[in-house]
């Protein structure tokens, strides 16, 4: 998550009645607001750890950072490097809203998706003992066709997207194998159903991670942009 370091920023003062221009206030303005702000995010964030990055928990992050990013797009700034270093800010915000909101989507998506995949898989696997026990008794009608039947994949879990495609693939070489016997036909039927539904778990397992992926990419470029920022806003407010 984007965290503002307020030990990073410097305050300045505008003292006296002599050389006090925009700058030196609207320097002050911003910096406090980032400062106030850095605590807020901070706070969140640290509450945020490993079974806590619920869905709700990090909706509240993002709802969070855009109220904080409201606060600092209503800090009135006349000098136009304040208000470059204020927009980038806000973006980096916003960014960092999105990206939370996508992993917080894909944290309450994923139990589900989990439970989708263990049912699909217990279905595959009786389905396949099923195929088992019927070509035992049909030894004769399952050697006819080869080992199309009995050739299932194995799937690791390791690669969803992957395991998709061979258990795909695995059926439709069974699509075309002809038998007669009930129980054989019975249990070809239910391979084919449950693949289905295996197949597309182990999809959606998949594209759930590679979102999720995605977002906590987009937090890493926010994060390593950010210091950068920070230094050039102490930069331009330090300089005489």
């Amino acid at each position: 998550m984007l965290r503002v370091k307020s030990t990073v920023i410097v305050g300045l003062l505008c003292l006296g009645t002599f050389g006090c221009n925009k700058k030196i206030p609207e320097c002050n303005a911003l910096i406090k607001q980032l400062n106030d702000t850095s605590t807020v995010m901070e706070k969140e964030t640290n509450s945020l750890s490993g079974s806590k990055q619920t869905k709700d928990a990090l909706d509240k992050v993002a709802a969070v950072t855009k109220s904080e990013t409201e606060k600092i797009a209503k800090v009135e700034l006349t000098v136009p490097e304040l208000q470059g270093f204020s927009k980038n800010y806000q973006t980096l915000l916003n960014d960092t809203v999105a990206a939370t909101q996508a992993i917080g989507k894909a944290a309450g998506e994923a139990d589900g998706v989990q439970e989708a995949v263990t049912k699909a898989q217990g279905g595959f696997v009786a389905a396949s003992t099923k195929l088992n026990v019927a070509c035992v008794k049909a030894r004769k009608e399952c050697a006819a066709v080869g080992d199309k039947l009995t050739r299932a994949p194995s799937i690791t879990g390791m690669k969803p997207h992957e395991d998709a495609k061979k258990l795909e693939e695995y059926v439709a070489s069974i699509a075309s194998v002809d038998v007669k016997n009930a129980d054989v036909k019975a249990a070809v039927g239910d391979i084919k159903k449950t693949v289905g539904e295996f197949a597309a778990a182990l999809k959606k397992s998949s594209d759930v991670q590679a979102d999720t992926e995605k977002a906590m990419k987009v937090m890493t470029e926010i994060n390593a942009k950010e210091p950068a920022l920070i230094k050039n806003i102490n930069d331009f407010c330090q300089a005489g």
